[in-house]
């Protein structure tokens, strides 16, 4: 659960720049399908019942929250 609360945590401070006027729509709409697929695979995470299916949820998230980074970094160009 540790992990999962960890990404929740990056999911809540993603809308941090969005909140303070550092960025625009160019940021929010990539970052708003990042961060739903984050939640996905978080809550798959908690609900995995073996550690196969665990492993699969945290390989969901490691992609997921790449394409968060890339989305972060496309829209901080489009500032």
């Amino acid at each position: 659960w540790i992990s999962s609360a960890l990404f929740a945590l990056m999911v809540a401070l993603t809308w941090v720049p969005m909140v303070v006027g550092e960025y625009g729509l160019s940021y929010a709409a990539p970052m708003l399908l990042a961060d739903a697929l984050v939640s996905v695979f978080v809550v798959k995470l908690l609900r995995s019942r073996t550690p196969t299916e665990g492993r699969w949820a945290m390989r969901a998230l490691y992609i997921s929250a790449s394409l968060g980074l890339l989305a972060f970094l496309v829209g901080a160009t489009q500032k």
